[in-house]
């Protein structure tokens, strides 16, 4: 089930999706839905969000069976269909978002740090900088020991960024409160229009489901080539329940104007409003683990893809296909 002579089983691939997929944003989500929209809008997002993600996650399980042939996800999809050209741009469109979201995920993982450590200040600081490369360099020596020690310490990180996670969500729906969820329950005077406040709730919400692509994306490493849908499917669904409960509860706990100027990450200043300061160091923590496990699983895909499309179709400059012993891309890692 796991990953066994650099073959990936089914937990493997569930935390190649669920690993991406909680990042820093889950933990900032109760102040940014509540700063555009109220509960009745939130309410109908979510049921629009799950249809539209439920059927992009069907479209990934039905394509990793009837073209069980192609590897590398979005990309191999793409030229597939639409040719060389397409297929290159997307391959290299991905690669580029990936690689510069990693940027991202250093800066914040210094931030939440910040909070333990000063001298990290707002992630850019000189502290931030020495810290920032010893992780990157880390994070690379693991992924050149080989794709089953990496993805070993990714399953490890994916079950530990979710039990802050959980934590979260049972201390507040003890805390819920069905008169703040109920009032004003339109919020249309002070948010705008209901059209509006769905359209940005969409916004956010959408965003937090990148990732949902990572077991199709390592498919040319699944043990089980079936096992690729069902982990894209399991996946969507424990995404999509605790982004609800974490994104709806709070509005029994605050109302949607005291949620709404939260400091971040929100979750741990909601959690502190409720067992004290401790809290607000509990979900720091717990935003540390996460934002370290989801780069280190954006690492992975930030080298897979070019990998690929270099290897195997000759879309990708000949050095992005170097393989080490333990058969990881360190080319397209390094690179």
């Amino acid at each position: 089930m796991f990953a066994k002579d650099n073959k990936l089983g089914l937990y493997a691939l569930i935390a190649m999706c669920v690993g991406p997929m909680i990042g820093a944003g889950l933990f900032a989500l109760p102040q940014n839905i509540a700063y555009t929209t109220g509960v009745a809008a939130m309410l109908i997002g979510w049921v629009i969000t799950f249809l539209g993600m439920f059927c992009l996650a069907k479209v990934f399980q039905n394509l990793s069976v009837r073209r069980s042939d192609l590897d590398a996800g979005i990309y191999a999809y793409a030229k597939a269909g639409l040719g060389d050209y397409i297929g290159f741009n997307s391959a290299w469109g991905y690669w580029i978002s990936v690689w510069l979201g990693n940027v991202g995920y250093i800066i914040m993982l210094c931030t939440a740090l910040s909070l333990f450590f000063p001298f990290f200040g707002d992630g850019t600081s000189w502290g931030a900088l020495v810290f920032s490369s010893i992780i990157i360099w880390g994070v690379t020596y693991l992924c050149l020991r080989g794709i089953k020690s990496a993805v070993s310490v990714n399953i490890v990180t994916t079950a530990a960024k979710i039990i802050p996670i959980l934590v979260f969500i049972i201390i507040i729906a003890c805390a819920f409160n069905y008169r703040f969820f109920v009032f004003d329950i339109w919020q249309t005077v002070e948010l705008g229009s209901m059209t509006n406040q769905i359209r940005n709730m969409m916004l956010i919400t959408v965003w937090l489901f990148i990732g949902i692509e990572g077991a199709s994306v390592f498919s040319s490493r699944a043990k089980k080539r079936k096992d690729i849908g069902r982990a894209t499917i399991i996946s969507f669904l424990v995404m999509f329940f605790i982004l609800v409960a974490i994104s709806i509860l709070p509005f029994g706990v605050l109302t949607q104007a005291e949620l709404a100027v939260l400091k971040d990450p929100s979750t741990g200043a909601l959690l502190s409003h409720i067992v004290g300061k401790w809290g607000n160091a509990f979900m720091n923590l717990g935003l540390t683990i996460s934002v370290l496990g989801s780069f280190l699983s954006w690492v992975f895909i930030a080298a897979e893809v070019p990998f690929i499309a270099g290897e195997k179709d000759g879309l990708f400059p000949k050095g992005f296909t170097l393989k080490n012993k333990a058969n990881f891309p360190v080319g397209a890692l390094l690179i």
